[in-house]
């Protein structure tokens, strides 16, 4: 079955990412995290640590251990409510298990102790669109990247969210930067192949879901928007050519 305009949108918002570390942590105060053992030594010394209970959320949830993780950042906070990088991530706990009210909450908390904290904003928008409301987000995701302009989430987010509101035209912008800055990154491929099929540059979208598919041969939604991509262009080619209307 194939993927309509309404299947694609959907996608988009599933795709909405959180400004979470990924193999990298960019942020000082966030740096790759010991074991969950030796953080957990290191809090018996200190046990009224917030960073520390923050470092140990941030080692569940790199073991995919959303509740511990949860409950190390709820501790987080406990111990260090002004703390904006504890309310940070446990709106981001809070989004994880589908709170959106309850992340944005947190996130806003966050920005209130740190106004300056882009990941904050990247992930109130990512929050504020799941909840709902696509043009708030929007305002979020560009308050990001006024604070970090090559913020690689934020430029996702911001794509998608556009792509939401029908404004194709400013989401390729953010599309195109993350697939350059990250070419190996599927889902701004694909997005950025739709948007540029929808607007009609048929050989850039075939060019972009061709470049997807030598990344991952079997990402089967590409094979099926190629697919469309090139039929559309092969009807384009082959289109009678309508005659001018000649003078009376």
């Amino acid at each position: 079955m194939g993927f309509g305009a309404k299947a694609v949108r959907s996608m988009s918002l599933a795709a909405l990412v959180l400004g979470l570390p990924t193999g990298v942590w960019p942020q000082a105060e966030e740096k790759i995290p010991a074991s969950v053992s030796l953080i957990e030594n290191r809090i018996k010394q200190r046990p009224n640590s917030s960073n520390l209970y923050v470092e140990l959320g941030l080692a569940y949830w790199g073991q995919n251990d959303y509740a511990r993780a949860f409950e190390a950042f709820q501790h987080a906070v406990k111990l260090g409510p002004a703390s904006a990088q504890a309310h940070n991530w446990l709106g981001a706990a809070l989004m994880q298990q589908g709170d959106f009210p309850g992340a944005i909450t947190e996130f806003k908390k966050a920005i209130s102790l740190n106004a300056k904290y882009a990941r904050a904003y990247t992930n109130l928008g990512s929050a504020t669109a799941k909840n709902g409301d696509v043009a708030g987000a929007v305002v979020f995701f560009q308050k990001a990247l006024s604070l970090e302009p090559n913020n690689v989430a934020a430029h996702l987010n911001l794509g998608i969210a556009l792509r939401e509101k029908g404004d194709g035209k400013n989401a390729l912008v953010h599309l195109q930067f993350v697939a350059k800055s990250e070419p190996s990154n599927i889902t701004a491929l694909y997005l950025l192949g739709q948007t540029l099929q929808q607007g009609g540059n048929l050989s850039e979208a075939i060019k972009t879901f061709e470049d997807l598919l030598r990344i991952n041969p079997e990402f089967r939604e590409g094979y099926y928007a190629l697919g469309v991509a090139l039929k559309q262009e092969a009807a384009a080619l082959h289109k009678p050519h309508q005659p001018s209307a000649s003078p009376a």
